[in-house]
C-alpha cells in the first residue's frame, strides 16, 4: 500500500546559524615606544585611575579649564586629540549598531597614554549601557596597544558584558605582542574556568597569525578538550584565510596519529570552515582515503552544507559514490541540507532510493529535519524505517522537536505508543534543554533568519 497524504502547511521556519568569524575589529597594529621615565609616570597615573574606578563611573561636576597657552593651544588640546570627543559624541547618536561600532572604532584610534584617563572618563559618561558596551572593545583594544597588562587589569573592575568586552579586546591585543606573558597573566588573574577559556581563545587569535608553529604546539598540548577544539578551529581558520586550503590540509594530515581525537577534530573543523567557501573541494578532500582517516562527521557536515547551497551538484556527486559508509554518510548530510530549502524535492528523491543499502539512517535524518515544520509527516517517515534501533531513535528525535510546538499532543502520543518511562522522559527533558539553549544562543548574538514557506508533503515513503 502506498502511503500518500497531501498536506499543505504554512509556518514560520527559523534557523539559528553561528558564523565563524576570523576578522579583526581593528586593524591598527602600531605600537608606542616610551622611555623608562615616561613609562614610570604612565604606570603611576594608571595606578591612580585603577584605585578609584568610582571616579570615572560618575559624571564630573567640575567645569574643565580651557586656558590659552603661549603657543595658542588650550590645555585640553595638549591632552586630547582635536576631535576625539566630538567623534565619540557623534558615535553615541548613531542608531545602527554596525555603523555605531565602526564610528567608535575610528574615534578611539586616537587613544594614547596622554589622553587615556580623559577618554576613559568620557566613555564612562555614556548613559546607555548597550551603547557604552559598543565603545568598550575599541577603547580597550587601543589601550592595550601601548599597555596590554594595564588594560586587562582595569577590565577586571567591571562586570557582565562590559567586563567580557573589555577583557576580550585587551587579551587579543595582549596575545599579539607577548602571548606567553598574556597566558601567564590569565593564569594569575582569571580563576573562573569559563573566563579563562575565553581569554586563552582571544590570545590564540593573534598568536596563531603571528607564530603559527608556537601556537599550534600550545594548542595540541592542551588537556582541556573543549579548549583544544576551539584552538584547532582557529588554527584551521587562520590558515584557510591567509594561506589557503592546501596548506591547511597539509597541516591536518601531518598531525600525529598517536592521539586520534586530535586528528579527527582537526579534520572535522577544517572541513566545516572549508565548506563555507568551497564545498565541492572540501567534499573531495574528506572522502579521499589517501588524505584522511575515515571521518563520518566531516563527510556529513560538508555534504549538508553543499546540498543547502547547491543541491543539484551535490546530488549528482553523492549519487556517483560507490556503496559503503562514505556514501551513507554523504547521503545523510545531503538530505539534511536539501530538506532545509527544498523538502519536497528531497523527499521525492529519497522515495526513489528506499531500497538502497544503508538507507535507514538517511530516512531518519530526513524525518528529523522536517520534524520542525511538520512532525506528523516526520512520524510517517520514521515509521517506514525498517531497522528497529534506527526507527526508535528517529521517533524519539522527532517527538523532541514536536514537543516544542505541541507538548499536550506529544504526551498523548507517548502514552499511546510503546515507549519506556526513560524514553518518554528524554523527549520532555531534551525539549526543555533545547528551549534554554535557544535562549542562550540568542543572548550570545547568534544570527537568525526566517520566513513563511508552503510545503507540500504529498510524497511519502512507499510501503506495503
Amino acid at each position: 500500500m502506498k502511503i500518500s497524504l497531501k498536506l499543505y502547511i504554512s509556518s514560520l521556519f527559523a534557523v539559528g546559524i553561528a558564523a565563524f568569524l576570523l576578522g579583526h575589529f581593528l586593524t591598527n597594529k602600531s605600537s608606542v615606544d616610551r622611555s623608562s621615565s615616561e613609562n614610570s609616570q604612565f604606570q603611576e597615573k594608571m595606578k591612580a585611575i585603577a584605585k578609584t574606578p568610582e571616579k570615572i563611573n560618575k559624571p564630573s561636576t567640575e567645569t574643565p579649564t580651557n586656558e590659552i597657552q603661549a603657543d595658542g593651544k588650550s590645555e585640553s588640546d595638549d591632552i586630547l586629540e582635536p576631535d576625539i570627543f566630538a567623534q565619540i559624541d557623534s558615535a553615541v547618536k548613531i542608531r545602527d549598531l554596525r555603523s555605531r561600532s565602526m564610528a567608535f572604532a575610528m574615534a578611539l584610534r586616537g587613544l594614547n597614554e596622554d589622553n587615556l584617563s580623559e577618554v576613559l572618563d568620557r566613555v564612562m559618561r555614556i548613559e546607555n549601557v548597550k551603547i557604552q558596551r559598543d565603545a568598550f572593545y575599541p577603547l580597550f583594544s587601543n589601550w592595550a596597544r601601548f599597555d596590554p597588562e594595564g588594560a586587562a587589569e582595569y577590565a577586571l573592575s567591571f562586570e557582565g558584558n562590559l567586563r567580557k568586552s573589555a577583557l576580550s579586546a585587551s587579551l587579543r591585543r595582549f596575545g599579539e605582542g607577548n602571548p606567553n606573558l598574556a597566558l601567564s597573566w590569565i593564569d594569575n588573574n582569571l580563576p573562573d574556568a569559563e573566563e579563562r577559556s575565553s581569554g586563552i581563545t582571544e590570545v590564540l587569535f593573534e598568536w596563531v597569525e603571528n607564530d603559527f608553529q608556537g601556537a599550534s604546539e600550545y594548542v595540541l598540548g592542551l588537556d582541556n578538550l573543549a579548549l583544544r577544539e576551539k584552538g584547532i578551529v582557529i588554527l584551521n581558520g587562520i590558515q584557510l584565510t591567509h594561506i589557503g586550503s592546501g596548506q591547511a590540509a597539509s597541516w591536518v594530515q601531518s598531525l600525529p596519529d598517536d592521539d586520534p581525537t586530535i586528528k579527527q577534530t582537526a579534520i572535522t573543523t577544517l572541513a566545516k570552515i572549508w565548506a563555507s567557501n568551497d564545498p565541492q573541494s572540501a567534499f573531495e578532500w574528506v572522502i579521499t582515503p589517501e588524505n584522511n582517516v575515515f571521518n563520518p562527521t566531516a563527510i556529513q557536515d560538508v555534504s549538508r552544507f553543499w546540498a543547502s547551497r547547491n543541491p543539484a551538484d551535490a546530488v549528482s556527486r553523492v549519487e556517483s559514490l560507490p556503496e559503503g559508509p562514505v556514501r551513507v554518510n554523504a547521503l545523510t548530510g545531503l538530505v539534511e541540507g536539501w530538506a532545509k530549502t527544498e523538502p519536497n524535492a528531497a523527499g521525492g528523491w529519497l522515495n526513489e532510493h528506499l531500497g538502497e543499502p544503508g538507507i535507514n539512517p538517511v530516512m531518519g535524518a530526513f524525518a528529523k529535519e522536517i520534524a520542525t515544520v511538520d512532525p506528523q509527516s516526520a512520524l510517517i517517515w520514521s515509521d517506514a524505517i525498517t531497522d528497529p534501533s534506527v526507527q526508535r531513535a528517529t521517533q524519539i528525535a522527532v517527538a523532541q522537536k514536536w514537543n516544542l510546538q505541541d507538548p499536550d499532543a506529544v504526551r498523548i502520543w507517548l502514552d499511546q505508543n510503546d515507549f519506556t518511562a526513560d524514553e518518554a522522559q528524554s523527549v520532555l527533558t531534551f525539549s526543555e534543554e533545547r528551549k534554554m539553549l535557544q535562549n542562550e544562543n540568542m543572548n550570545a548574538g547568534m544570527i537568525g533568519f526566517g520566513g513563511k514557506y508552503f510545503y507540500d508533503f504529498s510524497v511519502y515513503p512507499e510501503g506495503e
